[in-house]
């Protein structure tokens, strides 16, 4: 690709628009650029968007696109390698932190690239391979990193003082399905104790639900672009120490204010889930040109809280194939000639306010 003055090199790629692998940056500034991807699956779609930052960390982004790679003279069969250390690193009343080591898709290849994705599953039994399909299936899931790397994810919406059993699988590109993961058990914490009012006008204390009621600060920074049958939305992740991941919910009209009964968007009938995670950008393909969607956004913590939401809409059209992200130290645009003129209007109607406030002022005394 090409770039209009020089800048560097680096492209996202994977089997989703999640991506998961990016190639090596190359820093120095040029108008030309080419990457080479290495170590591809045969007869697999891919999605790839390239990237290019010039001197002053102002960023062009691609939209996405796609290539397939050359089908394999033999059918791939051979399951991805197993997850052997699947392990907690904290467990709260409402929550457990998970972390493990990301796979390679074929167990007998440690070159073969990452898999497609993961599958974890929870049950208040005994987790074994037989029991596999009756178990919960957890959301917003990471998408599979390099081989080798670790892995974390945080399985929310728990019950205080209860034994759980965890366990995943992954899947590669082709289907296959790996063998259960090591299965680890664990007991959340007990709910902290509520304070109320006692007999005598003391307090009394009692065990119920985790005093954890306060939701994390919204996703703020939001930006969203149509391009191709296509919607590209970044944002910024709340700073908040419990904040877990984002939920993006797709509809076509405007969603209530208020999370529905319980608190949990998932529940909205009129949306759909279009993204669950902690990367704080989504590109969503395959939409139709010319129609407008809505992309509701709530952060949510361990405790299940979810923040108040923040909207953004956008109509996909053919117009427009790459995104630019203004650095953060980049001044901003001087303001138009409506915004001047509006600004203008607003300083003497603030004048005439205060002119005004000061006669009655003067009238009650």
């Amino acid at each position: 690709w090409t770039t209009n003055e020089p800048a560097t090199t680096q492209a996202d790629y994977g089997f989703t628009t999640g991506y998961g692998q990016t190639s090596p940056f190359v820093a120095t500034l040029t108008t030309a650029h080419s990457v080479t991807l290495a170590n591809l699956v045969a007869g697999t779609l891919y999605h790839y968007r390239v990237r290019s930052k010039d001197s002053a960390t102002n960023e062009a982004l691609s939209i996405d696109f796609t290539f397939t790679t050359v089908a394999a003279a033999t059918p791939d069969t051979i399951p991805p390698q197993p997850i052997t250390d699947l392990k907690t690193t904290s467990v709260e009343s409402k929550s457990a932190t998970l972390a493990f080591t990301a796979p390679y898709q074929d167990a007998t290849n440690p070159s073969s690239g990452p898999v497609l994705s993961y599958d974890l599953r929870s049950a208040t039994t005994p987790l074994t391979a037989a029991t596999w399909s009756t178990a919960t299936p957890a959301t917003g899931l990471p998408t599979p990193t390099t081989p080798g790397q670790p892995e974390t994810y945080t399985l929310v919406g728990l019950t205080p003082n209860q034994t759980y059993s965890v366990a995943l699988k992954s899947q590669d590109s082709t289907g296959n399905l790996s063998l259960l993961s090591n299965v680890v058990s664990f007991t959340t914490a007990a709910a902290p104790p509520t304070t109320t009012g006692g007999g005598g006008g003391g307090p009394s204390t009692s065990l119920g639900a985790s005093s954890d009621t306060t939701p994390p600060a919204s996703p703020t920074k939001l930006t969203i672009h149509g391009a191709n049958r296509q919607a590209i939305l970044n944002w910024e992740n709340p700073a908040d120490p419990d904040f877990v991941r984002v939920l993006v919910l797709r509809s076509a009209l405007p969603l209530p204010p208020n999370p529905p009964t319980g608190g949990n968007p998932r529940l909205l009938t009129q949306a759909q889930v279009a993204y669950d995670g902690v990367v704080p950008s989504f590109t969503d393909v395959n939409l139709v040109n010319g129609q407008l969607y809505r992309y509701t956004l709530y952060a949510y913590d361990r405790s299940g809280n979810y923040s108040p939401p923040v909207t953004l809409a956008v109509t996909p059209s053919q117009v427009g194939s790459t995104v630019v992200l203004p650095s953060a130290s980049t001044p901003p645009a001087p303001p138009t000639a409506k915004q001047s003129l509006l600004l203008q209007l607003y300083r003497e109607l603030l004048k005439l306010l205060q002119q005004l406030l000061a006669l009655l002022l003067a009238r009650g005394r």
